[in-house]
């Protein structure tokens, strides 16, 4: 991803890596993928419980699956926003 920076930063000035934003946004994108699949909450959640590496990563580098809770998150919003 260096490069593609690089690139960037030529073109459009200093480039910023935004872990947040980008969490965030796959989050989002995986909430509505589940909503377009008309997959439960229920199933969402199940279906992420089923991600053991990354699970038990961030289990132990932040004390809590933030993948997951970003996730339903971003189901739910999504689910009152749809009504």
């Amino acid at each position: 991803m260096d490069g593609l920076g690089d690139d960037l930063e030529s073109v459009d000035g200093p480039y910023d890596w935004d872990e947040s934003g980008r969490s965030n946004l796959r989050a989002e994108i995986d909430a509505a993928i589940a909503h377009v699949y008309d997959i439960s909450r229920d199933d969402f959640a199940y279906i992420l419980d089923q991600f053991n590496i990354l699970r038990n990563r961030e289990n132990e580098d932040y004390g809590e699956y933030q993948t997951k809770k970003d996730c339903l998150a971003a189901f739910d919003r999504i689910e009152v926003n749809s009504k």
